[in-house]
């Protein structure tokens, strides 16, 4: 269905976030789907004038959904960025199954870069609901600037079953935290029982593969692991998916 950029907002000075407000009835969703987005732009063609995203609001914010994207040299994101509020975009009915399972187990969200949009969207929808659960986010970025960081603090400082552990792996002099990559050793540092643990992992190949890698290895059982790669990239994994 066609949709009308409402408003655009910087996230960092890499990343952008996107209100559109579909023309029609958006169906339901669940917190942690995706779309696809086609670019009205007769300067791109096939495979250029689309990209999926997930859906970094949740279905409380309807009429309006939020994407959030992350600057880099393609056409696509070059045009995105170009829009400006009042252009019209085509997007696609939400698919997808990575979202917050039920369950009363500790969940661990280990999150790269602009791999936190899946969980921007679950932790607002979940937590006013009620959720208990424990819930640890592990979230990473080259450097201090970091999306929804302000939006992620405040839900931490009202939820005390909300913990978010930040680390800046290219930091600047003024970084007093966490530094390092988010491996086996980090993972085992902040979350001692990682079998008994969900764990939603999202971000970049690489590293969600590096992910699924040593969470076997800690003796995770892989139904009690979900992945999103950020890319068209796809491997065999219980839950992964384009």
């Amino acid at each position: 269905m066609d949709a009308t950029l409402t408003k655009v907002t910087e996230l960092g000075s890499q990343s952008l976030g996107l209100w559109f407000k579909p023309q029609g009835a958006f169906p339901q969703f669940i917190a942690g789907q995706h779309v696809t987005l086609v670019l009205k732009n007769e300067l791109l063609t096939g495979a250029d004038k689309a990209h999926t995203y997930t859906i970094a609001s949740t279905p409380m914010e309807l009429p309006e959904i939020l994407i959030a994207s992350k600057d880099s040299p393609s056409f696509f994101k070059k045009a995105l960025r170009a829009l400006k509020p009042g252009d019209s975009v085509t997007i696609t009915n939400p698919i997808g199954d990575f979202y917050l399972h039920e369950g009363d187990r500790p969940v661990v969200m280990i999150a790269g870069g602009i791999g936190i949009t899946p969980f921007r969207s679950m932790l607002v929808q979940a937590l006013p609901a009620g959720l208990t659960r424990a819930i640890h986010v592990l979230y990473s970025n080259k450097t201090a600037d970091i999306a929804f960081r302000t939006e992620l603090d405040a839900l931490a400082e009202r939820y005390p079953n909300l913990q978010i552990t930040y680390t800046v792996t290219v930091p600047d002099a003024s970084w007093r935290g966490e530094g390092r990559l988010i491996t086996r050793e980090l993972v085992c540092d902040y979350c001692p029982a990682p079998s008994d643990s969900d764990f939603y992992v999202c971000g970049p190949p690489g590293m969600v593969n590096a992910c699924i890698a040593y969470l076997s290895e800690l003796n995770v059982p892989s139904e009690q692991v979900y992945v999103e790669r950020f890319t068209g990239y796809h491997a065999l994994h219980p839950h992964s998916k384009q």
